[in-house]
């Protein structure tokens, strides 16, 4: 995992996160677009290899952008199109590449 990351920027990595998390949601009969995140900021830039304030000035970006709303913990992804665009990844490539069971 470290290594795909790894070849992503923090951008990518944060995009990829929020579209596999919203992938994983969809799976479960959950909604896609809206969920509570149950991890912080600090665990998310640890779990990607990035720094809190790296995370946070993203997700300001993402909101500032249109693709994503938050609110404390809620999160609403907008754009989810434009935010699998940003991840790098191909539509129907292998959703469990990043396995999110820490979330779990």
């Amino acid at each position: 995992m470290m290594l795909l990351l790894s070849k992503k920027n923090a951008e990518q990595r944060i995009a990829t996160f929020l579209f596999k998390l919203s992938s994983r949601y969809k799976a479960r009969g959950y909604s896609a677009t809206q969920f509570r995140l149950s991890m912080s900021r600090n665990e998310i830039g640890n779990f990607l290899g990035l720094a809190v304030e790296t995370v946070s000035r993203i997700f300001t970006r993402f909101q500032k952008n249109g693709l994503i709303t938050v609110e404390g913990k809620e999160i609403e992804l907008v754009q989810l199109e434009e935010i699998q665009r940003l991840s790098g990844d191909c539509v129907g490539e292998d959703d469990d590449r990043i396995s999110t069971s820490q979330m779990d």
